[in-house]
Parts: C-alpha cells; structure tokens; sequence
C-alpha cells in the first residue's frame, strides 16, 4: 500500500539526477557526443561488417559431392556412382583476398575515428558558441543596465530644461535596441542547444546546458597519423592487393577428386556381374575467352586514383593546420592586445571620468559613456577569444586530436574586472 508513493518519489529523484546531469563543458560534450551520438554508434557497425567480410575471406571453396544413379526397368542392371571434388587455387587468391579484407578492417577503423574527430570538433565549438552567447547575453544586460541609467539621467535632465529633449529620446531608443540584442542573442543560444542536443543523442527536449566560462587553456600534444590520412593509405593498400588479386584471378581453381563406382552387368548366359570402380578426377580451366583484362585494367586505375586521394588528402590536412594555427595566432594577438593595452586604458580612463564626477567636473553622462566604452571593448575581447577557441579546436582537429591533452602555447588571458 506504500510501496507506491515511494516508488514514485524514488523515480521523480532518479528524472531529476538525470536532468542535473545534462550539464557539460565543450570537452565532456564531446565524450557524450562519442559515446551517444546514433550516427557513429551506426559508423561502428561498419567495423563488424568489414570484421565479419575478413573472417569469410580467404576460404576454400565446399567440396562437391555427386551422386549418378541408373538402373534399367526390366533387368536388374544398373550403377551407383559417388563422386568427391575439391578446387584449390594455382595462384595466392586466398591470401590476396585476406590483404585486402585486412586493409578494409583497417580503412573501416580509421573511418570510425575520422567520424569520432570530427563530431568532437564540431560539438565542442558548438559548445564554445553557446559560452559566448551566454557571456554576450551578460555583457548586454550590463549595458542595458548603463543604458537604462543613461536614459533616466537624461529625461529627468530634459524634463528640468537642462538637455534637448532629442539626447534623452536616443538614449532611450539605444536601450530598446540593447533590449532587442539580448532577445535575439537568448534565441540564438536556444537554437545553438536545439542543434547540439542530437550531436550529443539527446531528445529534442532534453534539459542542457554548457556550463564553464571561456577558461584559457592549452593545446593539446600532437602526434600520429590523422584518421582521414589512414582512410586514405588503406584504401591504397587494399587497392594494391585488388590488383594482384585480379591477376590472380586470371587462372580459376583446379578441381581435385575421386569417384566409385559400383556397377551390375548381366551377359547372357553368365549370370548377373558386379564390379566397383574407383577413379581420380582433376579439372583445370583455361583462360581462353575470359583473362579478366577489364578486371586488371579497372583494378589498376582504382590503384592510381586511391594513390592520388591519398596525396590530396595529405595535403588537406596540412592545409587545414596550417589555415587554423594562423587564425588561432591572430585572433591570440588581437586578445592580448585588448588585455594589455585597450582594457586598462578604458578602465583607467571610465575611473578618471567617475572620480571628476564625484568632484563635480564632469557629468554623469560622460561616467555612463565611459563605462559602454569599455564594455564594447569587453564585447570585443569576448569575441577574440572565441575566435580563438575555435581556431584551436580546429588545429587540434586537423592534427588529429579530439579532446585535450598537454601542454604548449598559453592562451589569452581572461581580463580582470
């Protein structure tokens, strides 16, 4: 009778854990993206169809077995016959046919974690997107707080006759217009978390949230051979083995076996006669009308061309870490800049203005410009910095990498207030 309630309670505690848990940063958005996302857990089956393809390959044929009977209607003559043949291959089919399941296995692989490094990247600069939405949507209610200042400091001086009633009309149309920023900028955050949450295998309505501010950090260690490479040079190495399996393929199996066969004969006047005969069979085909030259041909420009991708997709990859590492070093020097040079001008210039307000020799007008002054350079400092993140997750991503690790190049520093 109370075991219901309970349950209930205990089942509501278990939603809500699993809401609470619907939290990540860029980098554990990334681990759940791996692990949840349905399009790579459907890539993986890949893997276990190439993995079963290896497993039938390089199998002799079965073995044919053949049964010839006859007996005649009016006597009782007849034979039973048993016949066992077994085809073998003159050339190395078989083990051509594993190199190349091998090197499948192998691209198949490769293709997995190719799949895994890309949805990391673009989870994790979804993510970043989402932080720096989050801290726009804080800058602009902080300006909308020094706007609405601005805007009641300048009516109640027009209202006194002291200012143009146009100044405090602008001034209340820059805060509609900031109004206006910060709705448009908590939609786009609610969009950019409805196209993250089936990257990381979230229902449409799932509860979540990027938690973390846009921390410094470093760059991951990089090393090894980039998965989109290994694709490449498997698909050259099993393209080689079609090759030589096609050539191979030019002599078909031999057949190898034995028959018996035991046989009644009756010759008038000697009675009826029984004899077993055994026998060996072989066959070998010839290629006369068939030397599979399209096959061979085919099987050559297949090699060339997975040759040539190979060298072009080397070449992308160093493209795209040499684009990214440009991007991550300009974007670093405009943050640093901010930081060192234009923040603390603005600061020190928004103190001055409020202390000669304080003294009576400026108005409080000049101490709110000031202040949206260094708040647009804080808006764009904010933007550096995610520019940056997102040049670093593509350089780690072109080198290979999907998650962090390591040391080298610091990034820029998060301003202080």
């Amino acid at each position: 009778m109370f075991r219901s309630p309970f349950l209930l309670i205990f089942i509501f505690a278990a939603g809500c854990g699993r809401i609470a848990a619907a939290s990540f940063t860029p980098e554990s958005a990334a681990a759940q993206a791996i692990r949840q996302n349905t399009g790579l857990r459907a890539a993986r089956l890949r893997v276990d169809e190439a993995r079963g393809r290896l497993q039938q390959s390089g199998r002799l044929a079965n073995p044919e077995l053949e049964v010839d009977f006859t007996r005649k209607s009016r006597d009782a003559e007849g034979s039973l016959g048993l016949s066992v043949l077994q085809k073998f291959p003159v050339t190395q089919r078989l083990a051509l046919e594993r190199s190349v399941s091998r090197a499948q296995l192998a691209g198949a692989e490769a293709e997995v974690r190719d799949a895994a490094r890309k949805l990391a990247a673009e989870v994790r600069a979804a993510a970043v997107r989402v932080l720096a939405l989050s801290t726009q949507e804080s800058l602009r209610r902080e300006q909308l707080s020094t706007s609405r200042e601005l805007s009641g400091f300048l009516r109640q001086r027009a209202e006194a006759g002291e200012v143009p009633r146009f100044e405090a009309t602008q001034a209340e149309i820059e805060e509609q217009q900031l109004t206006l920023e910060l709705a448009k900028l908590a939609a786009e955050r609610a969009a950019a978390l409805a196209a993250l949450r089936p990257l990381l295998g979230l229902l449409p309505n799932a509860p979540l949230s990027i938690a973390g501010p846009l921390a410094p950090r470093r760059l991951a260690r990089f090393g090894g051979e980039r998965s989109d490479v290994t694709v490449a040079r498997a698909q050259v190495e099993a393209a080689t083995h079609a090759t030589a399996l096609a050539r191979a393929a030019r002599w078909e199996d031999i057949g190898v076996g034995f028959g018996v066969t035991h046989e009644r004969t009756k010759d008038e006047p000697n009675p009826l006669e029984k004899n077993t005969v055994i026998g060996l069979r072989a066959t070998l085909p010839l290629p006369l009308w068939n030397d599979q030259r399209g096959r061979i041909f085919e099987a050559d420009a297949a090699a060339r061309r997975a040759g040539l991708e190979l060298d072009a997709v080397r070449g992308r990859a160093e493209g795209e870490t040499a684009v990214a590492a440009a991007e991550a070093a300009g974007f670093e020097r405009v943050a640093a800049q901010i930081d060192r040079e234009l923040l603390p001008r603005a600061r020190s210039a928004e103190e001055q203005v409020r202390a000669a307000n304080t003294a009576g020799l400026a108005p409080f007008a000049e101490v709110i410009r000031a202040r949206t002054r260094r708040l647009e350079l804080e808006q764009r400092r904010l933007d550096a910095v995610r520019d940056w993140h997102l040049a670093v997750i593509r350089l780690e991503a072109a080198h290979g990498r999907s998650f962090l690790s390591g040391a080298p190049p610091a990034s820029p520093a998060r301003p202080r207030r």
